[in-house]
């Protein structure tokens, strides 16, 4: 998990922003659960912004696994 509070460049567009990056390792087909729970925490702009700011681990543990 990697925080970019002002976003970086990701992609071929000048607004292709990315303040987040995740990485997921997962045994099998585990990957699916994971992708469709981050999925689902990162639809909601308001978690994204705390988790672009936050310094707290369990806070990001809290809004990724959707207890928000």
């Amino acid at each position: 998990f990697c925080q970019y509070p002002e976003g970086v460049r990701f992609g071929e567009e000048e607004d292709d922003i990315a303040r987040l990056v995740i990485g997921i390792a997962a045994r099998n087909n585990e990957h699916i659960q994971v992708i469709t729970s981050l999925t689902n925490a990162l639809d909601d702009e308001s978690v994204i912004e705390r988790l672009a700011h936050t310094t707290s681990v369990d806070e990001v543990l809290e809004l990724l696994a959707g207890r928000k």
